[in-house]
Parts: structure tokens; C-alpha cells; sequence
């Protein structure tokens, strides 16, 4: 298995939209090879594919790249900080969950999986929505109640 983890100075990048190095480790039972250190040209997506990554784990990313790059079948699992050796050899044991590795304020919980919801679903957005296009229906127009 290909893993791709953003790095910047030595840790994982806070925001892989704007990572302009990988580390590529390739991950077989538990044991790690040494990493490749690639770096971006292209956007992140077509880095991605081209560099064959089946997991991506990073800090953070947006929701819209994380959604494309799931729709492309790479993993991305969110929340994670540290040193980029520390993590890989986490995650190669199972031990990615560890409080060791999440980012301030995470606690355990693994940002996985954001993209299965359907749009604007879990983001709070629905009840101002509802008051802003009631309002607007209602010939208020200024979004409020």
C-alpha cells in the first residue's frame, strides 16, 4: 500500500491544500520502506494518482479536495500531526488512533469519511438556510428573522 503524508519542516503540513512536499511510503505488513520525498507541481489530485497513493493522511484539507480525492477510491484520514516517521509507523501498527498523533482539540476521533454525507448535510448550514430563502420568499430578502 502507497501512503502520501504532507510535509513541511520536518511535520505533517497543517493544510494539505497548500503542501508542496510529500513523503511516499510504501507500507507492506506492518513494515515500512524508506520514504521518497516528492514534490508538487501539478495540483495535489493529479499528484496524487500519478505517485499511485492509496492513502492519504494529513492534518487537515477542505472538504471539496478531500470529497474529489475520495471519489477518486484514495482513503484521506484527517487529524493527524506529528513527525512524518512517527505517524507512518503508527499507522502501518494500528496505532494511528493514539492520542500521540491527534491534531489540538481532536481528542481521538479520526476525520474520516465527511464525504458520505449528502451536500450541506452535518455542516449547520440547513436551518439558516431555511430562515434566509423564508425570508426571501416572504419579500424580506435580508436573511434574518
Amino acid at each position: 500500500m502507497r501512503v502520501a503524508i504532507p510535509i513541511c519542516r520536518g511535520r505533517i503540513t497543517p493544510v494539505f491544500d497548500v503542501a508542496h512536499q510529500l513523503f511516499v511510503y510504501d507500507v507492506e505488513s506492518k513494515s515500512v520502506l524508506l520514504p521518497r520525498e516528492h514534490t508538487i507541481h501539478s495540483d495535489h489530485t493529479s499528484a496524487l494518482v500519478e505517485l499511485g497513493i492509496d492513502v492519504l493522511i494529513c492534518a487537515a484539507i477542505s472538504r471539496e479536495l478531500e470529497c474529489h480525492i475520495e471519489g477518486l477510491g484514495i482513503k484521506v484520514i484527517t487529524g493527524v500531526c506529528g513527525r512524518p516517521e512517527r505517524v507512518i509507523n503508527a499507522y502501518a501498527n494500528d496505532r494511528l488512533g493514539d492520542r500521540d498523533f491527534a491534531m489540538p482539540g481532536r481528542g481521538r476521533g479520526r476525520g474520516q469519511g465527511r464525504c458520505r454525507l449528502g451536500q450541506n448535510q452535518g455542516r449547520g448550514l440547513g436551518r439558516r438556510r431555511r430562515l434566509f430563502n423564508h425570508d426571501q420568499n416572504q419579500g424580506n430578502g435580508s436573511g434574518h428573522s
